[in-house]
Formats: C-alpha cells, sequence, structure tokens
C-alpha cells in the first residue's frame, strides 16, 4: 500500500464552508494523492487543485438540487392556483387553496430524483 501523501496545509486554507466535512474533503485529497502519487511540491499542488475543484463541483450540484428542492412547492403552489382559478379568476385569489394542497403524496420520478 502506498503511503498517502497529503497536501501541504498552506494548499487547503479555507476550501470548506462551515456546514461541509474536512474529513471528507481529506478522503477526496487522499484518493487523488493515492491515485496520481505526486512527486514535489508542483505536483502536490497541481493535486490539491484538482480535489478542490472536484469539492467545488460536488457543492455546486448539492446547492443547485437543494434550491430545486427549495423551489419545489412554491412552483406546485403556483401551477395549483393557476389550475384551480376559474375563467375571470386570478390565481392569486386560489393562492388558499392551492397552499391548503398536501405535497407528501406528490411521487417524483425516478427520472428527476437527486439522491443524496
Amino acid at each position: 500500500m502506498t503511503a498517502r501523501i497529503r497536501p501541504e496545509p498552506v494548499l487547503l486554507r479555507s476550501p470548506l464552508l462551515v456546514t461541509e466535512s474536512s474529513d471528507a474533503f481529506e478522503q477526496i485529497c487522499n484518493a487523488f494523492s493515492e491515485e496520481i502519487k505526486p512527486h514535489g511540491f508542483v505536483e502536490r499542488l497541481h493535486v490539491a487543485d484538482v480535489a478542490y475543484v472536484t469539492w467545488e463541483i460536488l457543492r455546486y450540484r448539492r446547492f443547485k438540487a437543494a434550491l430545486i428542492n427549495l423551489a419545489f412547492r412554491e412552483a406546485l403552489e403556483n401551477l395549483l392556483a393557476e389550475l384551480l382559478r376559474q375563467p375571470g379568476e386570478y390565481a392569486y385569489q386560489r393562492e388558499d387553496e392551492a397552499n391548503d394542497v398536501r405535497v407528501t403524496t406528490v411521487k417524483i420520478p425516478d427520472v428527476l430524483r437527486v439522491d443524496s
């Protein structure tokens, strides 16, 4: 087994948000280090950069899913308000009825599901 080569601490300063796991980030760094086996500072710098960019991609994917999930109920309520309105009515006149609909029974197709 190859010894783990950790990037210098100066290369890892502050890439994490307070809600993120430093252990998970370190696992990504270690996985890249074991795969690439950097020799010298420049190669370790490149490994740290690749690990950080990978971490950012994963972060953006989590945020994208969270934003969609946060907007889902409001979007559904707006759609229902439009569908419930009668000719001559405005959608805002049906907002209360749309807000009362329970979304716990909505089944999201597997194609749209975001697994965490």
